[in-house]
């Protein structure tokens, strides 16, 4: 089974749990949520692989819609701002400390490139994060875990036994989503958009004078973005992980940032030596 790691929602998810948490001047609650999701995740699940993906800065999906997750909160305290970037490059030397596979590519967000690994490699796919997105890629393959636990196709089917994991991004491109992605016309929401699409005579009304708009949305709601990247991803989703002397990152972590490994997270770090 391959674990695939979403890393700005790993990072973010404990924002205002740990912030008091500092070593030598250094805030390093982040890291530390980091490193224990991590050890967590290696533990609960014994996968034979570890992949990472990051967003890129830059965004195609920005041509088709300039505002694209620009109504998401901005920091306007530089305080914090720092406090993320830091954090982000305490985590990025944690993953190179492991020799772990970091994903990031130029015009993709990190859902694209999650998205990518599981449609054109083979095998089992855990993908820890709680992007709703991500529920396109669902199937018997795939699985999510949120922070509640495993999410599966079968967690879908229950939630919205009227349609499948590959309508997930039709349902967005009507209904909108939180990247910004407008609805097509005001008061139709998730719900709405999922008895229109599942009855014909529903769906001539209210949908298809509206199929225009629809098929813009799905180019930005659909995972992946494209399809360019599927050499890149499988070549990545082959890469062995290389041999760490796990007890230099340990004491890297206390010596740095004052992090003193449990076992939990010393069992989790053998499974990289």
């Amino acid at each position: 089974m391959t674990l695939l790691l979403d890393f700005n929602n790993l990072l973010y998810r404990y924002v205002g749990r740990y912030d008091n948490l500092s070593y030598h001047k250094k805030k390093t609650g982040l890291l530390f949520g980091f490193v224990t999701q991590i050890s967590y995740l290696i533990n609960l699940y014994k996968p034979d692989k570890i992949i990472i993906c990051g967003d890129s800065k830059k965004l195609k999906r920005r041509d088709l819609l300039p505002e694209l997750k620009m109504d998401r909160k901005k920091y306007s305290n530089s305080t914090f701002s720092d406090y993320i970037n830091e954090s982000r490059n305490y985590c990025d030397d944690f993953i190179s400390k492991f020799n772990l596979p970091f994903w990031v590519e130029n015009g993709y967000e990190s859902d694209d490139l999650l998205a990518t690994l599981v449609k054109f490699n083979e095998g089992l796919f855990i993908i820890a994060s709680n992007d709703s997105d991500l529920f396109q890629t669902l199937s018997d393959k795939v699985s999510l875990h949120k922070n509640k636990g495993l999410y599966t196709i079968k967690s879908f089917k229950k939630d919205y036994p009227k349609i499948e994991p590959s309508q997930w991004a039709t349902v967005q491109a009507i209904a909108g989503n939180h990247n910004n992605v407008p609805n097509i016309r005001k008061g139709i929401g998730e719900h709405k958009a999922i008895k229109y699409l599942t009855d014909k005579e529903l769906y001539n009304i209210y949908l298809k004078p509206y199929q225009d708009i629809i098929n813009y949305h799905l180019k930005l709601t659909t995972l992946p973005f494209d399809d360019d990247l599927k050499e890149k991803s499988v070549k990545i989703f082959n890469t062995k992980l290389q041999p760490v002397n796990v007890r230099y990152v340990e004491n890297w972590l206390m010596r740095e940032f004052g992090i003193d490994i449990t076992k939990a997270m010393s069992d989790a770090f053998s499974f990289l030596s």
